[in-house]
């Protein structure tokens, strides 16, 4: 499957897109990760036309989509041997439009919640999460991001 998916990925493999709801700011997320099979899972969660799935394998392109356009939400892959996840999370929360920030983490407990909230983080997410927990997650993070740039905008 991750040789299907990897096919079908644009020829950089850094990027692949919905449509786009109407508006300034959609719903959109970017996963940060060199695991194509977990991009494939957090897509399949947003299966939805209203979301914009992008891909970067690395923080470093991470940080240029981020800067190409306004990325709400990232979901940053703890297993990212480049860089450890404080220091993206640093990096990327300097942004001009700072995106919500989650951790894809093995193993989810308070102890890690709490790093990741003190390293001006939004959540935690099992890295094995199914597409409902992982959906619901992005779809508080969204809501967080509406409740500050677009009071009372909503999402299906």
């Amino acid at each position: 499957m991750a040789g299907l998916i990897q096919r079908l990925l644009p020829a950089r493999g850094e990027s692949s897109e919905r449509e786009r709801a109407p508006g300034p700011l959609c719903p959109r997320v970017l996963v940060v990760s060199a695991d194509v099979r977990f991009y494939a899972d957090v897509l399949s969660a947003v299966n939805s036309r209203v979301w914009r799935a992008d891909w970067a394998r690395s923080l470093e392109s991470a940080v240029e989509v981020s800067k190409a356009g306004a990325i709400p939400i990232v979901v940053y892959d703890e297993n990212l041997p480049d860089n450890d996840w404080r220091d993206a999370f640093r990096r990327l929360a300097q942004l001009t439009h700072r995106p919500r920030l989650l951790l894809a983490a093995r193993e989810v407990d308070e102890q890690l919640w709490c790093r990741v909230l003190l390293s001006r983080g939004y959540d935690v997410v099992p890295r094995k999460a199914d597409s409902t927990q992982m959906r619901r997650t992005l779809r508080f993070a969204w809501m967080s991001v509406c409740e500050v740039s677009e009071p009372g905008r909503a999402i299906d």
